[in-house]
């Protein structure tokens, strides 16, 4: 039976590298189904660990983290002006994200109706484009606010669009414009609250603009996009038991479009993984400039024909042919290895099936 296993012990020594740079509150992003680690154990660990704020992308997610047992502050990383989406953010104890007037006039209109303070964070759109007030529309948000006397600010925040990028001018853009927003909050007698601004890549590579709080996702789970300085850890694996072995003669196709053909007599083992489960699957870049783009093209025609590996014991064995939906052929020619012997195969736990059983350890 296929599991991702995840390592506590490498979770725990991320936090302490991540603590270690900052004094600012660490928000765990659990967008994704908690980067694919869940949303049961993961937020568990991660609170034992003295992270209590968590920050989700969906209201499903939220819910779900309540529903789990999760009490700790939970805020929503989307702006929405549904009302029935809001009452559900009341209800299981939300904070919710405003970064629009209709959004901020149909949470108002809940909190007035129903004679209730709310606590509210204000998302600012400093050029990403997606949610946010933009800046020119901030003195008409503090004046509308200053009316609203059933909404608390608690916090105030943007996110970056290029904070991967080492020696982005965008981002220190996008910075100051978050800078000179809250302060027109501030002068204008609004609390800003909580700021924050600051992604996994963002905390990594700018630590002048920590702020307040940071968001961290990817970081804990040690998969980043800039380059690993706090030599983060991997937490996880993909583990699938040899399900058959057979011997194929030479010249003998293996797989779809019979783009492998043995080249002497070969070994194989089949095991029950594939495409459905994740295996071969990729995040899509997607925060590029001009070169990224250009490099990203480069690097898929390079790996066109990408041999991918997994573990057998402590040897490594390649993947021969395609990889199938829920197949794939591996070459144990050169191996002791037997059927119903367990594989380990490196996968981003993002991209892995949610119906897989997730094992902490």
């Amino acid at each position: 039976m296929k599991k991702l296993v995840i390592e506590k012990e490498k979770i725990v020594r991320n936090i302490q590298k991540l603590k270690s740079i900052t004094n600012s509150t660490i928000i765990a992003t659990l967008k994704n189904n908690g980067y694919g680690l869940g949303l049961d154990e993961f937020p568990k660990l991660l609170a034992e660990c003295g992270i209590d704020y968590f920050a989700v992308a969906t209201l499903k997610e939220a819910i779900t983290l309540r529903e789990n047992g999760i009490t700790n502050k939970i805020m929503m990383l989307h702006s929405t002006a549904i009302r029935e989406e809001l009452l559900a953010l009341i209800e299981y104890n939300i904070l919710p994200a405003v970064g629009s007037f209709s959004a901020l006039n149909a949470i108002y209109e809940i909190a007035k109706a129903n004679n209730i303070m709310l606590e509210i964070q204000l998302k600012i759109d400093t050029g990403f484009g997606r949610f946010g007030f933009l800046p020119e529309e901030i003195p008409l948000l503090t004046q509308r606010l200053k009316e609203m006397n059933n909404l608390r600010v608690a916090g105030t925040f943007s996110h970056f669009s290029m904070a991967f990028n080492q020696s982005s001018d965008y981002t220190a853009k996008q910075f100051t414009i978050f800078n000179k927003c809250t302060a027109a909050i501030e002068d204008a007698g609004i609390e800003p609250g909580v700021r924050h601004i600051c992604n996994s890549s963002a905390f990594l590579l700018y630590p002048h603009m920590h702020l307040d709080a940071v968001r961290i996702g990817s970081a804990l789970i040690g998969r980043i996009l800039t380059e690993n300085t706090l030599n983060l850890e991997k937490v996880d694996y993909l583990t699938e038991h040899i399900e058959d072995i057979k011997t194929l003669p030479k010249d003998h196709y293996i797989g779809y479009s019979n783009t492998y053909k043995t080249t002497r007599e070969t070994k194989i083992g089949i095991v029950p993984l594939g495409y459905l489960d994740g295996f071969g699957l990729e995040k899509t870049q997607d925060c590029f400039g001009i070169l990224d783009t250009l490099r990203e093209i480069y690097n898929k025609l390079k790996n066109y024909k990408k041999q991918f590996f997994l573990s057998v014991g402590e040897k490594k064995v390649p993947v021969l042919g395609k990889i199938g939906t829920n197949n794939i052929i591996i070459d144990l020619t050169d191996t002791t290895a037997e059927i119903g012997q367990e594989v380990r195969i490196e996968v981003n736990p993002m991209l892995v099936n949610p119906t897989i059983s997730r094992v902490f350890i």
